[in-house]
This record gives C-alpha cells, sequence and structure tokens, in this order.
C-alpha cells in the first residue's frame, strides 16, 4: 500500500514537473541551453509523429515556413502526393465525387506551392530547379484544368477562394517564363501556359449564377429588395482571405513591399543630405545593442531577434527590392530615428524588435521576402509619411476593397437614374415587360455603372500592378 501511494505520489509530481517545463518552454521562461535544447527536440519530434499519422495536408502546409524544405513541407508533400494519387485515379475512371472536387483542387494547389516555394528553391543544380519547376507547372495545370472543367462545383466546395488559386497561379508563370527566357529563349516556346483570361472569364460567371440562385432562396426572407439587389448584395458581399504561408510572395505584396522601400530610402536620403551619413555597419551594431536592451517579454524573443539581425546583416541580395537585407534594415532603422518619427519613436523601435522577434517561426528562420516584409511592416500605421506607413496588401485584400467600392458605386449611380429606370434594371420580370426605350436606357444604365466602376476603382488603385487592376475591374464589373 505504501509502495502504491508513493507511485501516485511520484506521479502527480513529475506531471506537475512536465507541466510546469513545458508551460515555460512556451511562454520563453526556460533558460537557454542544453535543457532548452533537448527539450524542443522532443517537442519538435512529439509533433512531428502527430502530424505524421493525424494532420492533413492542408495544416501541415501552413505549418511550413518561407523556402525551408523542413520536415512540415516533406511530409504535407508525401502526404499531398498520396491523395492526388487516389483523386487522379478516380477521375479517370469517372468515380469522383462532386463533394471531393474541391478538395482534390486545393490539394493539387498545395503541390504546386511547395514544389515552386519550398523545393525548387533548395535544389543545388539548375537542372534540379528546373525539374522541381515543372512540377510545380504541372500541378498548378491540374489546378487550373479542374477549375476550368466545374467552376460551379470547385466554388462550392473548395477551402481555397477560386480567385485566390488562379492569382497565385497567373503569378507562377509570369516568374516561370521569366526564367526560362533567361536560361534559353527557345524554350518557351514549349511551355504550355494555361488560358487564364478564359479561366477567370469562367469564374466570374460561375460567381454570378451562385448568386442569382442563392438570391431566390433568399426572396423570401429579403421581399422588401429588388431581385437584383438581392443577388448583388451577395456577389460583391466580402470573400474570406486566405492565411497562406506564402502569401509574402504574392505579386502585390512584393509591388507594394518595393514602393515602400523606394519612399523610405528616398526620405533617409533627404535626411542626410548635408551631414556625416552613418554606414550600414554603424547602424548594425547600433541595432544590436538596442536588441541588448529592450526589454523583451522572455529571453526567446531576444535570442530571435538577435539571430534575425545576424542573417539579415550578410550582403545577401533581395532581387525584387534592389538592395541587401543589410541596406533594408539599415535604412528602416533610420528612417524610425528621423526627426519626422520623434513622436513616435518608441513605438516604432517597439514595433521593430517585436519584427525581429517573429522573425523565427517553428524554430526556423523565415525566409528572406518573410524577414524583410515583417521588418519593413514595422513602420506601417506608425510613420509620419503615408506612403511608407500604409498596409501592405494582398490581391484578395484589394478584391474585396474593391467588391466594396463597386457595390458603392452601384447604389450611387442607380438613385441618380429616374426611378422607372433604375427599378427595371433591378426587376428582371419589369424590365420583359417594359417598352424598348425603357430597355435600351436599362442597357446604357448598366454601361454607365460599369464605367463609373472602372473609373473609380482607377483612381483609387493607381499604383497597384496593372495587370492586378485590369483582373479586379473585370471581377467587380461582373456583377452589374
Amino acid at each position: 500500500m505504501r509502495l502504491f501511494s508513493a507511485l501516485i505520489i511520484f506521479i502527480i509530481i513529475l506531471v506537475i514537473v512536465v507541466w510546469f517545463t513545458h508551460y515555460s518552454y512556451k511562454n520563453g521562461n526556460l533558460p537557454q541551453g542544453a535543457f532548452y535544447d533537448t527539450y524542443e527536440n522532443f517537442v519538435n519530434t512529439a509533433n512531428y509523429k502527430y502530424d505524421e499519422y493525424f494532420t492533413p495536408p492542408s495544416e501541415l502546409y501552413k505549418k511550413t515556413v518561407g523556402y525551408e524544405l523542413d520536415d512540415n513541407a516533406k511530409l504535407a508533400l508525401t502526404k499531398s502526393k498520396s491523395k492526388d494519387e487516389m483523386y487522379t485515379n478516380n477521375e479517370e475512371a469517372g468515380t469522383m465525387s462532386k463533394s471531393k472536387t474541391g478538395d482534390a483542387t486545393e490539394n493539387s494547389f498545395i503541390l504546386a506551392s511547395l514544389y515552386n516555394f519550398n523545393v525548387a528553391p533548395n535544389e543545388k543544380s539548375k537542372k534540379s530547379q528546373r525539374k522541381a519547376k515543372t512540377t510545380a507547372a504541372h500541378y498548378f495545370n491540374k489546378t487550373m484544368n479542374r477549375i476550368a472543367t466545374d467552376p460551379v462545383t470547385i466554388l462550392q466546395t473548395a477551402p481555397q477562394p477560386v480567385e485566390f488559386m488562379v492569382d497565385r497561379a497567373a503569378d507562377f508563370y509570369e516568374d516561370y517564363l521569366i526564367q526560362v527566357h533567361a536560361e534559353d529563349p527557345e524554350l518557351v516556346r514549349n511551355i504550355y501556359v494555361p488560358n487564364f483570361d478564359q479561366i477567370r472569364t469562367s469564374v466570374r460567371s460561375a460567381r454570378t449564377d451562385e448568386a442569382r440562385k442563392t438570391a431566390k432562396k433568399e426572396k423570401a426572407r429579403l421581399r422588401h429588395m429588388p431581385p437584383k439587389a438581392i443577388e448583388q448584395e451577395i456577389y460583391f458581399m466580402e470573400k474570406s482571405v486566405p492565411s497562406d504561408p506564402q502569401n509574402v510572395h504574392n505579386s502585390n505584396v512584393v509591388n507594394d513591399m518595393s514602393e515602400i522601400y523606394q519612399r523610405v530610402r528616398e526620405k533617409n536620403m533627404r535626411d542626410s543630405f548635408g551631414t556625416n551619413q552613418q554606414t550600414d555597419e554603424d547602424i548594425i551594431k547600433e541595432i544590436r545593442t538596442s536588441i541588448d536592451s529592450f526589454p523583451f517579454t522572455n529571453p526567446q524573443q531576444r535570442a530571435h531577434a538577435t539571430r534575425v539581425m545576424e542573417t539579415m546583416s550578410s550582403n545577401s541580395i533581395v532581387t525584387s527590392l534592389n538592395a541587401s537585407e543589410k541596406s533594408i534594415i539599415s535604412d528602416v532603422w533610420k528612417r524610425i530615428n528621423s526627426q519626422e518619427n520623434h513622436d513616435k519613436r518608441g513605438l516604432l523601435k517597439e514595433s521593430f524588435m517585436d519584427a525581429l522577434a517573429s522573425g523565427v517561426e517553428s524554430g526556423r528562420d523565415v525566409c528572406t521576402m518573410g524577414r524583410c516584409s515583417r521588418v519593413l511592416g514595422a513602420l506601417t500605421l506608425l510613420d509620419k509619411d503615408s506612403e511608407i506607413s500604409k498596409p501592405v496588401k494582398t490581391t484578395e485584400i484589394l478584391r474585396n476593397e474593391a467588391l466594396f467600392k463597386a457595390h458603392q458605386t452601384v447604389l450611387r449611380v442607380l438613385k441618380e437614374y429616374p426611378s422607372n429606370i433604375s427599378e427595371a434594371y433591378q426587376n428582371p420580370e419589369k424590365l420583359l415587360s417594359a417598352s424598348a426605350d425603357v430597355r435600351q436606357k436599362v442597357d446604357e444604365l448598366e454601361n454607365t455603372i460599369k464605367q463609373e466602376i472602372e473609373t473609380t476603382l482607377k483612381s483609387d488603385y493607381s499604383n497597384i500592378k496593372p495587370v492586378t487592376l485590369e483582373n479586379i475591374i473585370r471581377d467587380a464589373q461582373a456583377g452589374v
């Protein structure tokens, strides 16, 4: 009996020790050293084993970091390839259920992204990198084919927004063709590129059909609203924005970051004109000292911030920003300490330190663009200059904003037209029985709304990539 009681007490003490240790580890209070490293390896191994048996590929993909081909990425690849083989066999046998079509599309999209962002950058030879990019193209093509074949079902069943997957594939091909052309211009002719205009048109048509069907179901509940108004309320409503590990590589995000960084450099040049300029090395030393003295909430954050700062203090070039990481971190630090930002310098430094500390995820450094976006993001909503402090937006965020603006434009223009014309536009039954003159004026009204949407969006989003803006305008006009 005594032995049993002693065993129970031992187990309780062990549970308390394990709980306290894990609590300290999760909150960054476990001292750095051999025990910390051993415990971290234990936790990572346990998590990996759990992922190996239970976690679906989509969740594993969300755990991937930057350009790392780590255990999460490898496991996501293995599981996704097994699922894709199953889905492909079902498609070829004609036994694929509609309920699984969306999952199959997301799965091939994940494989394409993994080969593009995680596998290719880690290949040692040009030939291996090309092979990985070719594999990425294969899976992007699969994704686009599935969307083109049945866009309505994909809209209804895919966990990811369809436009998001199409945008990512289009971004991939834009970069891929440039890379291949640089190596051998003749090879570009042999690369199959999906017809993105046709795919986007099909998706828009599916969106409007879906809105129309949903509006009919909502008609009884919203009987105070005209049929077309209900349909547009549904079409223009806010869409989900994916939390994707590779959003930092979104073409509009890169475009925004480039503009913000150029503005930072311009401001720094004006501030330092006629004065003795600090070198990047001087600034790096200053940042080191600030990290050492900054009141982080736990030692782990300080260690991460130091680690990221040391990585960025190398002279590795960030091609999309046309600068080295050392220059980027130095320029942001200069901007924080500028006279213009004197009033918010404390908040900016706090944001900068948080940005550095967040550059390590799951024990690994995020990719180059991830580090740079975090450091530049330290200025967001805090910098005195509105062009520098503006939030960086993915294409999905911009699309949501644009659809909202388009809907407001529709409502505004309808108020400006005679009531009999706007009512005929919003009620298909009235339009059928309307005179030829009214129907002509309704056509004019529709064209006016589309033109107003284009004018508004081109004015409000003049700085985004032209091709991105054009696609978003067409998305918005499709709801008219």
